[in-house]
């Protein structure tokens, strides 16, 4: 009898795992994307400024500043689906990263948008990549600034480009977020010929862009305001 019940508990065993195989082979494999940020485009698109922005540039033991943001600031992102069948993607989010990488967001902050034409349009949802293939997109964003009054109100006037607000405070001896620049400009150069370097490095403002698919999964990539090492060697 105790022959018979020790063969009757290896057989449930057997099948048991026989079972729990043949499911962990048949199961469908969870989705499987990477999403990559080929830095910012369209610098010569008008800016708007509006004046009241998130506290990022605030230190814990400080009272909370706001500051003001511009935008819309531009991005390219690639996405590529590894699998060998069909991701649909049905989300996204966008937050600002604070200086402790906390996530944070603020009205208007922007959002993803599908390249269609001269005017990308938002992104309707879901978005189905087909197997071994990839989309572009742009995330649109507004992104905070450091100011000091009144040094920079010349610099946020309406009707300038990215490009136009930047070569305005790195001729002032700084950019857009406080560091330091040294510019020179060519007198000469009705576009404002220039090259700049930043003797105490550069710090500006994080976001990152993250995107559900339909299983349930969640994928991120960081965009920053300065290229990365990543983007440079890309």
């Amino acid at each position: 009898m105790k022959h018979e019940t020790f063969n009757s508990i290896i057989a449930g065993a057997g099948l048991l795992l026989a079972t729990f195989t043949a499911w962990n082979q048949f199961r469908p494999s969870p989705d499987n994307i990477t999403l990559v940020s080929e830095g910012k485009v369209g610098t010569q698109s008008l800016m708007q400024v509006n004046k009241f922005g998130p506290p990022i540039y605030a230190n814990k033991n400080e009272d909370l500043k706001t500051n003001p943001t511009i935008g819309p600031v531009l991005w390219k992102l690639r996405v590529f689906n590894k699998m060998d069948r069909n991701v649909s993607i049905v989300g996204s989010d966008v937050f600002l990263l604070t200086q402790d990488n906390r996530r944070m967001q603020f009205t208007g902050i922007g959002g993803i948008q599908s390249v269609v034409g001269v005017d990308p349009q938002p992104v309707i949802f879901p978005q189905n990549i087909p197997a071994n293939e990839g989309r572009s997109y742009i995330v649109n964003l507004r992104v905070p600034i450091a100011v000091s009054e009144p040094e920079s109100e010349p610099c946020l006037q309406e009707e300038q480009t990215l490009r136009d607000i930047e070569v305005c405070f790195y001729s002032r001896g700084r950019d857009l977020f406080g560091n330091e620049v040294r510019a020179n400009f060519d007198p000469n150069d009705p576009d404002n010929f220039f090259h700049a370097s930043w003797p105490s490095g550069q710090s500006g403002p994080r976001f990152l862009i993250t995107l559900q698919t339909g299983d349930g999964s969640r994928f991120q990539a960081e965009l920053s305001y300065f290229p990365t090492v990543e983007q440079y060697l890309r």
